[in-house]
Order: C-alpha cells, then structure tokens, then sequence
C-alpha cells in the first residue's frame, strides 16, 4: 500500500511540474495501431502538456522540423544521437490457411523458393534471421514479384491469399487468434523488432519528453531500459 502510495505521489508531482507543447513524430502504422490507444491515459496523467503527433513514412529531421522525440522501428545507420528501447515486438512469418492449402507448408528456407514471396521493402530480412541462412533469405526478397512499403498494405496482400509474408506480430495478432492467418517455421524468425524513442545526442532533455519516455517505458516494456549513445547505429526503419 505504501508503494502505491508513493507512486501515485510521484505521478502527482510530475504532473503539475509538465507543461508545454510535446512534439513527436513516428510511423504512420506504429502509430496508429500502437501509440493512440496509449496516449488517452498519458493525457489523463499529464493534462498540462500538449501533444503534437505527426504521423509519416519519410526520414525526419528532428532539430531542422523541431521535433522533441521520434520513435522509430528497425535499424539503420545515423549519427549523433541518443536511443531509449521502449519495447520490442516478435516478427511472424504468415499465410492463408486457403494458400497454405494450395501450396504446401513450408518447413524451411529452402521450402520457400516455391511460394509466392511478398515484402515490405524497409525491413530488411538480415535483421530477423540466422546469418548460416542469410544468402538464400537474399535471393528469396531479390526474387519477390511483389515489394511495398508499408506493412499494413502487406497483410492486406497476405489475407487476400496473394502468397507469404514476413510480418510485425502486432499487426496480425487477431488473425493469428481466429485462424484467419497461419504462422509459418516459428523458429525461422530469431529476432524480436525492436522500438526506441530517439532524440539529438547534445540536446538537454525537459521533463514533458522524461516522462514521455518512461510512460511507453511502462506501457509496452517489462524492464525500463535507460538511454545509451548508440553511437551511429539507430532505428529509422518505419512502420
């Protein structure tokens, strides 16, 4: 009781310290189906601070379009600035029950050089997969007669039965639930997608984006992570 106490205590004195115009940027799928469901209950907490969310699938520049905080998903190479993981999500190789039907199941890489292969092309294959496969995951994306940008328009290609999809787990997890969707070679997949909240490595940062940080830190991480200089290696892969 003490502890909940003092959480609600601190909350409460953070939220009367918070004031001002918050200005995030994020892809137009994260945050979509990820961020907005969360931010009612940061507005709640926060009343005082006012959040500018723009939504787009284009590089940023956070000091030129002043911007307090991005959050990005995936990797890239940038510079100077500094990375807080909020959280990480797996990544599911899916198929139609329908197509998987037509076409077999595949059982590993290999199995895959008969299906119809869909991508999207920002997300890179040698982020999820083991290295000992990474030549024949290659020739399956160079070979794909289909390649979007955006992962929603790829699970609408994928329900449609148009062929297999390497696909963010929180996109399809109520296709997976209800059959809609079969999960393909479970063990294929080795890494988790991971999200971090970025901003300029000399910038001082307010108390509005702390708190920021830390709610998503709350919301989607089990362990808060703290924030590292991850030298030129950074998220900008968007979703």
């Amino acid at each position: 009781m003490n502890e909940y106490t003092s959480l609600v205590d601190q909350v409460s004195e953070e939220s009367t310290k918070c004031t001002g115009l918050l200005r995030i940027t994020t892809s137009v799928t994260f945050g979509e189906q990820v961020l907005a469901p969360k931010l009612p209950k940061f507005m709640s907490l926060y009343p005082d601070i006012q959040l500018d969310l723009e939504l787009n699938n284009r590089k940023v520049d956070l000091v030129e379009e002043s911007f307090d905080l991005a959050i990005r998903v995936g990797s890239t190479e940038v510079q100077d600035f500094v990375a807080t993981q909020i959280c990480q999500f797996p990544m599911v190789l899916c198929a139609t029950p329908e197509y998987i039907k037509q076409h077999g199941q595949p059982e590993c890489v290999r199995d895959l050089n008969t299906h119809v292969w869909l991508i999207d092309k920002k997300m890179p294959i040698n982020d999820w997969v083991d290295d000992k496969d990474i030549d024949q995951w290659d020739a399956l994306f160079t070979s794909a007669p289909i390649s979007v940008n955006s992962p929603n328009i790829l699970k609408t290609l994928v329900k449609s039965g148009a062929g297999v999809a390497l696909i963010p787990k929180f996109l399809v997890e109520e296709e997976l639930a209800d059959g809609t969707l079969i999960q393909l070679m479970k063990d294929a997949i080795k890494q988790p997608l991971s999200v971090h909240v970025i901003y300029p490595e000399n910038k001082y940062i307010p108390e509005k984006s702390r708190v920021f940080i830390n709610f998503l830190k709350q919301q989607y991480g089990d362990n808060p992570v703290e924030p590292q200089t991850q030298g030129n290696r950074l998220l900008n892969t968007l979703i």
